[in-house]
């Protein structure tokens, strides 16, 4: 029997990784089938995984304490090295020696990081599911100035933990000779440790679940809600249909992860290329959106300044730029 139980505790631990990630989508079904109501519950999670974001990478940036100066001089806009002369992805050949392939060729493109940090925080898709939000509260035109300083704060907190994030890492990380690799976010984590101690992998791993969390289960929410409402079958999240679409979103994204996790593959690589991907379906959003604030409704009011319209339409020609970078980096190694 001891034998049994120490084999059976064997096979648990090798298995953890996906049986967490079974239960995890396994308890978003759960809240998801288990609430009536999921709105409130929802909003009052999300506030508390953006507290604890702001916590974990609050406190990495503390102990960072990144040079000021510097910091200021990061605002003055450049393009990443070598991205002036490759503003289009360019096909590098393969390197033949000998008649043997010594080197795969690679699409060069130096703005993935880029094109990936704008379809993370340039949420279009976000932007766009706010309307059924604002609908499902029963907000009207009174409720403007409200929506609007909400809209501000929370746009303001998510790029406050985007910049904590990315000045703790050119604080730590950049040009630092001790650094290696860095192919996962356990790998970013524990080079942190030997500067802030063991608290900094707790801290910082404390928001990258919450982080990470949080934008599977909304984006998986965002688009079951939006499918369902496409084929006239309602887009409230408390309705059925939505909820079944929802549940597909985070079943295609859990066989992924599993995937990942039995092939041993690095999911750094994989992220960036889903990331990038995104932006190819954020020009169409921003288009209907920037549309809907132009033309307004036959009869209703045009409530939107022109200051916001100007700046949908920069944001608009920016994700229609980046679009067509990803289209033709995905394009160039399937015609060479």
């Amino acid at each position: 029997w001891r034998k049994l139980r120490a084999k059976a505790r064997g096979v648990i631990w090798e298995m953890r990784a996906y049986i967490v990630i079974i239960g995890i989508n396994g308890l978003i079904v759960f809240a998801l089938f288990g609430f009536k109501a999921l709105y409130e519950p929802i909003e009052r999670f999300t506030k508390i995984l953006v507290g604890l974001m702001l916590v974990g990478f609050a406190g990495n940036l503390l102990l960072a304490r990144p040079d000021l100066l510097q910091m200021f001089a990061g605002l003055v806009p450049q393009f990443p090295e070598g991205a002036a002369e490759t503003l289009l992805p360019k096909w590098q050949p393969a390197v033949v020696e000998g008649g043997k392939i010594v080197k795969e060729g690679a699409v060069i493109d130096n703005l993935v990081p880029v094109t990936a940090l704008f379809a993370t925080t340039f949420s279009v898709g976000a932007a766009f599911y706010q309307s059924y939000l604002v609908r499902q509260k029963g907000w009207t035109e009174k409720n403007l100035k409200q929506g609007f300083i909400d809209s501000v704060i929370g746009i303001g907190v998510l790029a406050s933990i985007t910049l904590m994030i990315m000045l703790t890492a050119a604080s730590v990380l950049h040009d630092n000779p001790n650094v290696g690799q860095l192919k996962s976010a356990a790998d970013v984590a524990v080079q942190l440790e030997p500067l802030f101690g063991t608290s900094a992998k707790l801290l910082f791993c404390m928001g990258i679940f919450a982080g990470a969390f949080s934008s599977f289960f909304v984006n998986a929410m965002i688009g079951g809600s939006i499918l369902a409402d496409g084929f006239g079958k309602g887009g409230y999240i408390d309705q059925p249909v939505p909820k079944a679409f929802t549940v597909l979103a985070l079943a295609t994204g859990m066989f992924v992860a599993l995937y990942v996790k039995w092939t041993g593959q690095r999911p750094v690589g994989l992220i960036i290329f889903a990331q990038a991907l995104t932006v190819l379906g954020v020009p169409i959003l921003a288009a209907i959106i920037l549309g809907l604030a132009v033309f307004p409704k036959a009869g209703a009011k045009d409530i939107v300044p022109l200051w916001m319209k100007i700046a949908a339409s920069i944001g608009l020609l920016i994700s229609i730029f980046l679009a067509a970078r990803t289209a033709v980096r995905l394009i160039l190694p399937l015609i060479n």
